[in-house]
């Protein structure tokens, strides 16, 4: 397959050479086609800029419209979550631990009394 085309080019080459009007002739309408088709990539990208700047200009209204109050919304959350957090930890917390800790207390004081009351008791 190679091998042909590169044998059809070979023989291109070589009827071009033989005509040098044909092949200035073909040479200028290939450079008029090529401009042709630059112009025109050119305003199809182009276009496609404008269209992708509008389409960014309306993400970042969306952005400004939908996203600013959600984070709003979240930051509330959050300062309620902090509050009922300290809401807990000052009524529930703290006062289950104190009551813990005198609990504690009075089974370690029950505990020494009782181990002295026997101590004693077999001492004697």
């Amino acid at each position: 397959m190679s091998a042909l085309v590169v044998a059809a080019l070979v023989l291109i080459v070589y009827l071009l050479l033989q005509n040098p009007a044909l092949t200035a002739n073909i040479r200028d309408i290939v450079v008029i086609l090529t401009a042709v088709a630059l112009i025109i990539i050119s305003m199809v990208i182009g276009a496609l800029l404008v269209i992708l700047l509008y389409r960014l200009q309306e993400l970042m209204r969306f952005l400004r419209a939908e996203l600013a109050p959600l984070l709003m919304e979240t930051q509330k959350v959050a300062k309620a979550v902090y509050g009922t957090t300290l809401f807990v930890s000052d009524s529930v917390a703290k006062p289950a631990i104190k009551a813990a800790g005198f609990v504690s207390r009075i089974q370690r004081m029950a505990q020494a009394v009782n181990t002295k009351a026997k101590g004693g008791a077999g001492r004697r």
